[in-house]
C-alpha cells in the first residue's frame, strides 16, 4: 500500500513540475520546438532545389549524397529529407551541413 503512495505522489510531483514549465515558458515566451536548434537545409550550400516546383521543400535534393548509374554515369542525388532523416548521412544534426552565405550561388536548380 505505501508503494501506490509513494507512486502516487512523485507521478503528481511530475505533473505539478510540467504544469508549472508550461505557465513558465508561457509567461517568459520561452518555445518547446522541436528540432530548432538544428541548421536547416535550404540554408546549405549542398541544397538543389527542383526547377518545376522551387517551392516545395520535399522535392529539393542534397549534392552532397547521391548515386552514380554505372552504365551512363548519371548522378542523381537524394531527397533532403531522406538524407536528414539517415544518421549515416547528413543526419538529424546536420552534420554535413556548410553555410551557403559563405559560397556563390548557393542554391542551384535541378532538373532530374
Amino acid at each position: 500500500m505505501t508503494y501506490y503512495i509513494k507512486l502516487i505522489n512523485i507521478l503528481s510531483f511530475i505533473l505539478i513540475n510540467m504544469r508549472f514549465n508550461l505557465i513558465y515558458a508561457f509567461i517568459f515566451n520561452n518555445r518547446f520546438i522541436k528540432n530548432d536548434e538544428y541548421p536547416i537545409c535550404i540554408n546549405c550550400k549542398h541544397y538543389k532545389k527542383d526547377i518545376k516546383f522551387p517551392n516545395d521543400s520535399l522535392l529539393a535534393k542534397c549534392n552532397l549524397f547521391g548515386e552514380k548509374n554505372i552504365l551512363n554515369g548519371e548522378i542523381k542525388n537524394y531527397y533532403v529529407d531522406l538524407v536528414r532523416n539517415n544518421n549515416n548521412q547528413c543526419g538529424l544534426y546536420g552534420r554535413y551541413y556548410a553555410d551557403a552565405s559563405t559560397v556563390n550561388n548557393s542554391t542551384l536548380l535541378i532538373n532530374n
